[in-house]
């Protein structure tokens, strides 16, 4: 939830966008900002997890579960390039066993953690100078 929340609010809280020069009291309105990816980080992991017993089993129905957040993305704070690369992994893990394979397996988890750290860490660095600004 950290990464997502920290990567989502980096994205959508810039000191010259629109919401912080009309928005009053600024520290509530970037605090709104804060907990809206927040939210949404916790509600997909939520979901996630509710569905394990089928994510990544059942094929057609994980590729149905997210197709609403793929159409959502772009209007939040994901870049189209992202997307893209996003699908073209999601694509290969469900249809090559090898891609999936070096996914789930420890080399694979250990490398995914660690750039979900330094992504996180370079949004909050960029977060912080955000809000700083802004405050």
């Amino acid at each position: 939830v950290l990464a997502g929340g920290t990567l989502g609010a980096a994205a959508i809280i810039k000191p010259d966008g629109v919401d912080f020069t009309r928005l009053a009291p600024l520290p509530l309105a970037c605090a709104m900002f804060t907990v809206i990816p927040i939210a949404t980080t916790a509600m997909i992991l939520w979901l996630i997890g509710r569905w394990r017993r089928w994510w990544w089993l059942n094929r057609r129905r994980t590729v149905i579960a997210c197709s609403p957040w793929i159409l959502a993305a772009p209007s939040f704070f994901v870049s189209i390039p992202t997307i893209i690369v996003s699908l073209a992994v999601a694509s290969a893990a469900l249809h090559v066993p090898v891609v999936r394979a070096a996914l789930t397996n420890l080399v694979g988890r250990t490398i995914a953690g660690l750039l979900a750290v330094a992504v996180t860490v370079f949004a909050s660095i960029a977060l912080v100078g955000d809000l700083a600004e802004i405050l």
